[in-house]
């Protein structure tokens, strides 16, 4: 993936983040996210490049009842 980054970033020029306004969970991180994840086109580009902490992740979504758990991705492994 390493010669596909900077093309993938690009496809985020004129994207407007902006940070969520519920708790999330950072599948990169294996935690609820913090400060600005998700709001950068630099986050997204460590997504396809750093190990994905997917099973940590759902399993701090799942720590609470009423949660909602959504995979976005090509498959349909959850």
């Amino acid at each position: 993936l390493d010669g596909q980054l900077e093309a993938f970033r690009q496809g985020f020029v004129g994207v407007q983040f902006a940070a969520p306004r519920v708790p999330m969970v950072s599948s990169l991180r294996g935690d609820l996210s913090r400060g600005d994840d998700f709001a950068s086109a630099d986050y997204w580009v460590r997504h396809l490049r750093h190990t994905v902490r997917f099973t940590q992740a759902v399993g701090v979504a799942l720590q609470k009842q009423n949660r909602i758990v959504l995979e976005v991705g090509p498959g349909q492994s959850l």
